[in-house]
């Protein structure tokens, strides 16, 4: 948030400081418009994929990151932005921010409860799993915007191969 100058943003966006300034009043205002976007694109998006429609857990994990790389085919700079939101600490959006996360994050649970749990080994701790899965799809994903090389194939069809390496661990033996 602190590291975005607002003229950065207009010269990138084509048009002049004071237009920008025009249609969001300050910086805070542009970045929850942003904030606000990118939450309904991923929610439009994963309606559409009938992600709220599985009851698999790893379909779902799938389906979540197809979306987020069909977004980042459309808009490159989306999945940066998506992940340093998750990260962000700036005392002047945190109060906001955090109310915002909180729904989102309110959404992801009434996912998590309808889904199917008896495919996994009874002596997996799901929270304990979920939250390792995240972290490591997001520091996967953030090495890439790092590297400055997201490119959503490759991310795809490295994703696919660490959800088959997780089921291989989490799944109950038939």
């Amino acid at each position: 948030y602190k590291k975005a100058p607002m003229s950065a943003i207009a010269d990138a966006a084509g048009i002049s400081k004071p237009l920008l300034f025009h249609y969001f009043h300050n910086k805070k205002e542009l970045y929850f418009f942003l904030f606000d976007l990118l939450v309904q694109q991923t929610d439009d998006y994963l309606k559409e994929g009938g992600c709220y429609e599985t009851l698999d857990f790893f379909e779902l994990f799938k389906s979540v990151t197809q979306t987020k790389v069909q977004l980042a085919r459309l808009n490159p700079d989306w999945l940066a932005f998506s992940l340093k939101t998750y990260y962000e600490q700036d005392p002047e959006i945190m109060p906001e921010l955090a109310q915002r996360m909180k729904q989102v994050k309110a959404k992801q649970v009434q996912l998590m409860d309808k889904l199917d749990m008896s495919c996994f080994r009874p002596d997996i701790d799901f929270q304990l799993m979920y939250k390792d899965m995240t972290w490591a799809a997001q520091g996967y994903l953030w090495e890439h915007v790092q590297r400055g090389s997201v490119d959503p194939e490759i991310i795809e069809a490295e994703f696919n191969q660490l959800i088959d390496f997780w089921k291989s661990l989490y799944l109950r033996k038939e």
